[in-house]
């Protein structure tokens, strides 16, 4: 309790000295630089409707919360204030996105307060584990609601520690928490979370990756009886491994997504896959027949990657041997079979995964080639591939369930 009394006290000053040190730290450090710049450009200006606030830190929180934010647009005549914390998520998602795009202001009491009177928001929803303790402040004491949607807890099980009675207080200002699973749902009533505020709605990212083999649809196999690994989000210790399972593995070819396609990045990348037989970049084979595809391609640029899993028989996903496995949604989404290293960070679709036998973890590269062998059966592919879709059917519904809630809530006052 006193650590909390400390973390509380001690909290806005230390959060608004980082906020204040950006233009600094960004002499040294590429996405401070990024995030100090975005955050000083103007706002726009607010049109005339029933606006909501939506906080997500990247474009992978914005594409969980992206159903929700179609259905309000959509369905409800809304607008949306969506705010971005990394730079990533501000350049990435398109200005059509939203009714507004702002790259997050920082947790500091004035930054929100201006937020409120600019956009005048009617409810905030914030994404995933986005618990910022001072704009819930200001949201509560503005008379706002707010929820936090698509909650997994990952890192932030971190909350259940020293201090917890400082983040269970921020997570008491939500009106309502949407979790993706039982085990989410779980961690928060541990935590002391009123039951009637704990929701299991699922995934909201689900309904909309559902839809992505309907506007891209899926390929058949290479007519050369080639097939295709899809790795994406990798990093140099994944891509290691990938080159040296492919070395063995004469029947694979890889279509590679780099997580930063950096110009050395996409040269060292593509150095490897020429002395494996050929290579080249994706910008200068997307309108090529695939049978003028060598056997290794890189991807070099951005916003590409969940249309090229059609290609696919199998998927690897990086990141796993750093911090944590990116999502494996998508490709599952195209019901490819898919491997990563060892660290999930929390990923629940990882876990359902691989309990279902769809996914593998790797360790090193004679692990991945005992994987890919094992894949290049046509049979155990649509075994696969029917799991997941099945999968999806199950977890299918999220954001009906997550509209309805907000709806709801705006009809009454308070929570």
């Amino acid at each position: 309790m006193i650590f909390a009394k400390i973390l509380e006290w001690l909290y806005p000053f230390a959060i608004a000295g980082f906020e204040s040190a950006l233009p600094l730290v960004g002499h040294f450090h590429k996405k401070a630089a990024l995030r100090a710049t975005y955050r000083s450009q103007a706002w726009p200006k607010k049109s005339t409707g029933q606006w909501i606030w939506i906080h997500a830190a990247s474009v992978g929180e914005y594409e969980q919360v992206r159903p929700i934010i179609e259905a309000w647009r959509l369905q409800e005549k809304g607008k949306v204030l969506l705010s971005f914390y990394s730079p990533s998520g501000f350049e990435q998602v398109a200005p059509s996105a939203a009714d507004a795009i702002i790259m997050f202001p920082g947790d500091r009491k004035k930054c929100i307060k201006d937020l409120l009177e600019q956009f005048d928001p009617q409810f905030a929803l914030f994404v995933k584990a986005e618990l910022w303790p001072v704009s819930l402040e200001v949201l509560e004491k503005a008379g706002v609601p707010s929820a936090l949607v698509a909650f997994a807890p990952g890192r932030s099980k971190a909350w259940a520690g020293l201090g917890s009675a400082f983040w269970k207080k921020q997570l008491d200002r939500f009106c309502w928490i949407s979790c993706q699973d039982s085990s989410a749902a779980h961690f928060l009533l541990q935590l002391g979370m009123e039951e009637h505020r704990v929701h299991i709605d699922g995934n909201p990212r689900v309904d909309r990756l559902q839809s992505l083999p309907k506007e891209f649809p899926k390929e058949v196999n290479d007519p050369g009886g080639v097939l295709w690994l899809i790795a994406g989000s990798t990093w140099p210790a994944d891509e290691k491994l990938l080159f040296e399972a492919l070395k063995k593995a004469p029947k694979w070819n890889l279509l590679c997504a780099p997580h930063h396609p950096e110009k050395s990045q996409v040269e060292r990348l593509l150095a490897w896959g020429k002395a494996l037989g050929g290579a080249a970049p994706w910008s200068r084979l997307s309108q090529n027949p695939r049978n003028q595809w060598p056997r290794v391609i890189v991807v070099d640029g951005l916003g590409e990657l969940k249309r090229l899993y059609r290609f696919g028989s199998a998927a690897y996903v990086g990141g796993g041997f750093g911090r944590s496995i990116h999502s494996c949604l998508e490709p599952a989404a195209y019901g490819l079979p898919m491997a990563f290293g060892p660290n999930l960070g929390g990923s629940i679709e990882a876990q359902a995964f691989l309990a279902m036998g769809t996914a593998t973890k790797v360790k090193d590269a004679d692990s991945l080639l005992k994987w890919l062998q094992s894949m290049a059966e046509i049979e155990q592919q649509k075994k696969d591939e029917q799991l997941l879709w099945n999968w999806f059917d199950r977890q299918s519904g999220a954001d009906r369930r997550v509209m309805e809630r907000l709806k709801a809530t705006l009809k009454q006052p308070g929570c």
